[in-house]
């Protein structure tokens, strides 16, 4: 029982660091058209794939590139979907100081 609520409380802890992550990184773009598409681009994502940002793998970007492929979208929107997210894992590694391997980190169109 100690141990469960352990584990629910540093998911908790998780979810918060990563959710302070997205909005620093967010309010980090000055241009409101900026913000608006790197929302779109987690929402996407989030509605897409089943898992989190802070638990994704490579293999849950390369299923979210198909599936817009998929869908009939572009090149260059899928690869700035792909370059929101690998913004965000950048900032998360290099301004929040979090450790992890950035998942996005695969080939684009």
């Amino acid at each position: 029982m100690v141990e469960q609520m352990s584990n629910e409380m540093t998911e908790i802890k998780k979810n918060d660091q990563w959710t302070a992550c997205v909005n620093a990184w967010l309010d980090s773009r000055r241009s409101p058209n900026t913000r608006r598409a790197y929302r779109i681009a987690i929402d996407d994502f989030l509605h897409c794939e089943s898992t989190s940002l802070q638990d994704a793998v490579p293999s849950h970007f390369v299923e979210w590139k198909n599936n817009m492929v998929a869908r009939g979208l572009k090149g260059s929107s899928i690869n700035a979907r792909l370059g929101s997210l690998n913004s965000l894992y950048q900032f998360a590694e290099t301004e929040e100081k979090m450790s992890l391997n950035n998942p996005v980190n695969i080939r684009r169109i």
